[in-house]
């Protein structure tokens, strides 16, 4: 609370003394590490040193995202840190026993933080998740006396300008919050222009194998239960782009009501032209699907 009030406080006094502080900041008046900080310097100037202060957080759950965030990050050579949070779901075991083997190599430890939380639940998925788990994130790095950047995975379509906990303002309103803790961290989105498809082209060009075994599913078991809204989305992606799935998905049985609500929903979208939450390449993508599941042997009304 208290460092909530504070923010406050230097927000109120910030916006009394605006045009002095321009003039102060540009004219190199002000010289403490904050200000330097933010003003810009010459090249010469720049630190090339590194800062083992300075972590990105990656939240990981074992599928596609994150784990193609944790291979970017390893990539980029910047230090940073997997953490998986726990939040007592029926599948969490299942998550940590795919992080644990995904990332067994990552040259990181996976770490795992147990909470425990009164989660509601809605058509399985978890109400809050993506707060809580930002705000872990940002709370561990700062008990580490850590400062840095969170990975948020959300791709090309999946974040609407309202609704959910992936939209803008959702993503907006959650970083809002962490600068008025005082948390030193920015959320960054790398994946928010891409496709999933783009997501398969990535890991073509590197262990396929390892992104087809990822685990995206809201079933209570260690695989794809090939029942879900998760699973459909992922057997949709790796049938029409040719991907081998059948070890992956041992049985396919959706239910007709999980099938009807997809290409509901995708037909809407084209026929309102509406494709904030479904980009038009998923909505082809499912309906291609649909199609593909039908000419399977499998009927739905």
């Amino acid at each position: 609370m208290k460092s909530i009030e504070r923010a406050w406080e230097m927000t109120t006094e910030f916006e009394k003394h605006r045009l002095t502080y321009y003039h102060d900041l540009v004219s190199e008046r002000l010289e403490s590490s904050f200000a330097k900080n933010i003003r810009e310097v010459s090249e010469a100037g720049y630190s090339h040193q590194l800062d083992e202060t300075c972590v990105v957080a990656i939240p990981v759950s074992g599928g596609m995202d994150s784990l193609t965030l944790a291979q970017m990050a390893k990539e980029s050579r910047c230090r940073y840190r997997l953490m998986y949070f726990d939040l007592k779901q029926s599948y969490a075991w299942a998550e940590i026993a795919t992080c644990k083997k995904l990332f067994a190599d990552a040259g990181v430890m996976l770490e795992i933080y147990e909470l425990q939380l009164p989660i509601s639940y809605h058509d399985y998925i978890l109400s809050g998740r993506n707060a809580i788990i930002i705000l872990e994130a940002a709370r561990v790095l700062e008990e580490a006396g850590q400062w840095g950047e969170i990975w948020f995975g959300n791709t090309l379509g999946e974040s609407p300008a309202l609704g959910g906990d992936k939209s803008k303002r959702f993503l907006n309103d959650i970083q809002t919050m962490l600068t008025l803790m005082g948390q030193d961290v920015h959320i960054v989105q790398p994946l928010l222009g891409l496709e999933k498809r783009d997501i398969v082209r990535y890991w073509q060009e590197r262990d396929v194998d390892r992104m087809r075994h990822s685990r995206t599913c809201f079933g209570n078991t260690l695989g794809q239960c090939g029942k879900c809204q998760a699973c459909f989305l992922k057997w949709s992606l790796f049938a029409t782009m040719g991907l081998a799935w059948e070890d992956v998905f041992p049985e396919l049985d959706f239910p007709d009501e999980l099938l009807q609500v997809n290409e509901s929903a995708m037909l809407e979208a084209i026929e309102l032209g509406h494709f904030d939450q479904y980009s038009p390449v998923r909505v082809r993508r499912v309906l291609d699907a649909l199609l593909l599941y039908r000419s399977m042997g499998h009927v739905y009304n």
